[in-house]
Formats: C-alpha cells, sequence, structure tokens
C-alpha cells in the first residue's frame, strides 16, 4: 500500500506502513523467524528505495529460527518447516506503481542525535504463520554527517545485534544492505502522505501509486485514497492517524505519523492474506 510498503532496498523489498493488533503476524511453519530484513534507502529522499528512494517494495528475506540449524525459510524445498519471509507477505495497496509520469515525492530529511532510539513491537502473520519481535533502532554515533546505527532484534528472548555506518541521507540504505528483516523499511513510506495533500479530520485525497518510487504494476490499482482519521495518541505521542485504501483493493492500511520523527509511530496493513502491525513502544530522543 502507498506508504506502508517499505523502502526500496538491497536485497530485499519493502513493505507497507498502525496498530497494536496481537491476533495478526506474518511468519509459517514452526520456525521463529530472524528480525532482518533487507531494504534500501536512497540517498536524496533519505527513504528506502534504490531509485528515488521511497519505501514501497515487499520485506525481504529471513533468517532461520534460533537453534534451527537445518532449515532456511525461502529455500524453495517444500519440507513443511520452512518459516514464511517477509518476501512472502503481499504487497501492501500501492506497492506497485505505474511507470506513467508521476511527480516522486520525497520524504523529508531528518537528522539524528547520538544516543536517539525508537523501539517497535513488530507482528506479522501470513497464511504461513505468524512472528512477533521487539525492533529498536539505536544511533550509537553522530559525527557530522556521519552516524552510526545499531539494530536490535528480539525474538523469543533472544536478541540479534546489528551495526552500521552511513550519513543521514543514506543510513536506510545501509540499513537495507545490513538488515535480513528490516522493519525500518516499512515505517518510512507512511512520511510522504503529510506532502501529499492536508491531514486534517474528515478530509480525503487521492494519490498516485507512482508517487511510490521503486514499484511495479501488478493488479492493484493505481490510485490510493487516504481518509484522514485525525488526531490520536499512540503511546504518549501525539500523532496524525489515516487510512490508505488501493482502487478496487480490500486491503487497508492504517498509519499514524507524528511530525519530526524519522518513523511512522505507528503501521497497520491488513488484507486477506497477510497482517503487519507494528507500534511504537519506546524512545529516547534528544
Amino acid at each position: 500500500m502507498a506508504g506502508c510498503s517499505g523502502d526500496g532496498g538491497g536485497g530485499s523489498t519493502d513493505s507497507g506502513d498502525g496498530t497494536d493488533t496481537r491476533s495478526d503476524g506474518t511468519e509459517d511453519g514452526t520456525d521463529q523467524r530472524s528480525t532482518d530484513s533487507g531494504d534500501q534507502e536512497s540517498a536524496d529522499g533519505g527513504d528506502g528505495s534504490t531509485d528515488s528512494g521511497d519505501g514501497t517494495d515487499t520485506l525481504g528475506d529471513a533468517t532461520d529460527t534460533p537453534g534451527d540449524a537445518t532449515d532456511t525459510p525461502g529455500d524453495g524445498i517444500e519440507d513443511g518447516t520452512d518459516q514464511p519471509t517477509p518476501e512472502s507477505t503481499s504487497k501492501p495497496p500501492g506497492e506497485e506503481t505505474s511507470t506513467a509520469d508521476v511527480e516522486v515525492v520525497e520524504i523529508p530529511r531528518y537528522e539524528f542525535s547520538e544516543g536517539e532510539s525508537y523501539t517497535y513491537d513488530a507482528f506479522f502473520e501470513t497464511e504461513d504463520g505468524a512472528r512477533e519481535s521487539a525492533e529498536t533502532w539505536e544511533v550509537t554515533s553522530v559525527d557530522g554527517d556521519d552516524l552510526t546505527v545499531e539494530v536490535r532484534s528480539e525474538v523469543d528472548g533472544e536478541t540479534e545485534t546489528t551495526t552500521f555506518s552511513g550519513t543521514h541521507s543514506n543510513i536506510y540504505d545501509r540499513a537495507a544492505e545490513e538488515l535480513v528483516f528490516n522493519v525500518f523499511a516499512i515505517l518510512r513510506p507512511p512520511l510522504r502522505i503529510p506532502e501529499m495533500g492536508e491531514l486534517s479530520a474528515g478530509n480525503s485525497f487521492t494519490i498516485q501509486s507512482g508517487a511510490f518510487p521503486g514499484e511495479e504494476t501488478d493488479s492493484r490499482g493505481d490510485t490510493v485514497t487516504v481518509e484522514v482519521d485525525g488526531e490520536t495518541n499512540v503511546n504518549g505521542v501525539t500523532c496524525t492517524e489515516f487510512t490508505l485504501v488501493s482502487d478496487g483493493e480490500s486491503a487497508r492500511q492504517n498509519s499514524c505519523v507524528a511530525e519530526g520523527y524519522p518513523f511512522a509511530v505507528s503501521v497497520n496493513y491488513e488484507d486477506s492474506e497477510t497482517v503487519i502491525d507494528l507500534t511504537l513502544t519506546d524512545m529516547t530522543r534528544p
């Protein structure tokens, strides 16, 4: 879905930008999946696609359940023990765009501060199974335009840590290259919506899927309707909530964004096969 999908990425694509619904998730089988995903953001827009950097691709692949040394999710071998990879999730509406001449809307540049961090509860569910984790993005150092980020992914009490460096513009690309399961790519695209129309309660407007670069056209509609619900509070953060509905599609995506944040405060996406729920639960801000 436009705005929910993750930024296009190195080695993986992004998936859509919710509320905390503990009845949904994305994994399958009996293994619990790891929390990394590749997603690549552009150096100019700072979001996550390799072209102009938006964040509307499908999530990348995932790793095996801790302790499972015999199976690789998405390895193509139907042995009954594969966990669904983020790639196996359906693309949220608006992820696939036409190649028509549509002006690409960039995400405003954001500059991190040392010690800044964001933790999200992440829940994914597909017809194959479910996966729940806690995902933390922490900025460990900043030197001018350069910064280092540590991403911690906790699943079933086990934590995997990935560290990478870049600039304020390309750090999302670096995340796409280093992370196998990258929920932060899903949390970037909703930040485009405030640049496309007025987010006042009761307002609605239509946007073109092509405004989200790095996407391909499929059966989903070329237009997305934005329905603005208005302000709400998510774990102490006041944000503006809106729903995205693709033309001719039953899938819906609900996101909440706050001014001056590098990621959406929450993203919830549901269709007949997939549920994605990401909610900010803790943060440290300058």
